[in-house]
């Protein structure tokens, strides 16, 4: 049995096509043969760092497929909500951390953001409807984009450190926004 947890991101990430039901199956079916020459510890391993080093590809088809200008524009409703969303939650988080003594510290400050990403990926998945991965992703590449920018014409640049790391947290978190939206939408029973 494969791992449902790097089963479930795969199918997150795949085209919901024939396509990504065939390189579903493919992973699933190698799986087996791993787990028959290297045992199940192994061939979970195989599994997970098959999906890691897939998931750039499979994000990249997404974008091949909408082209990033089209994701952007069929994005731009839940995109809105999503950077709202991560306003209201930057500013009130960055107020509570004040109060606690805990403003501007920038290192926790970032580990929050993750949070926030996570949050703004799901709001952006519930208001885009299908294709959750897409807004997510539309999100992140906006948040990503919206952050340099500001970064350069900012009167005090934040040191470049804290930059970088949130650079690197923007679009995984928002992506695992969009991912618990799409778990909630495919447990049987539930509300779309």
């Amino acid at each position: 049995m494969t791992p449902r947890l790097a089963e479930s991101l795969a199918a997150f990430l795949v085209p919901d096509d024939e396509r990504g039901r065939a390189v579903l199956g493919d992973l699933a079916e190698m799986h087996a043969v791993q787990v028959k020459n290297v045992g199940a510890g192994g061939a979970a391993r195989w599994y997970w760092s098959e999906v890691l080093r897939s998931t750039p590809a499979f994000l990249r088809s997404g974008l091949a497929e909408r082209g990033l200008t089209g994701l952007l524009l069929r994005s731009i409703p839940a995109v809105l909500g999503g950077f709202l969303t991560l306003f209201v939650m930057v500013t009130l988080g960055e107020w509570l951390l004040g109060l606690v003594g805990l403003g501007g510290q920038r290192f926790f400050s970032l580990a929050v953001a993750a949070a926030y990403g996570v949050g703004g990926g799901w709001v952006a998945a519930v208001l885009g409807g299908q294709g959750p991965r897409q807004h997510a992703l539309a999100l992140g590449i906006s948040c990503a984009t919206f952050g340099t920018v500001s970064y350069f014409f900012a009167p005090v640049p934040p040191p470049m450190w804290y930059w970088f790391g949130l650079q690197a947290v923007v679009i995984p978190s928002t992506l695992l926004g969009g991912y618990v939206r799409w778990r909630a939408v495919r447990r049987p029973g539930s509300r779309p």
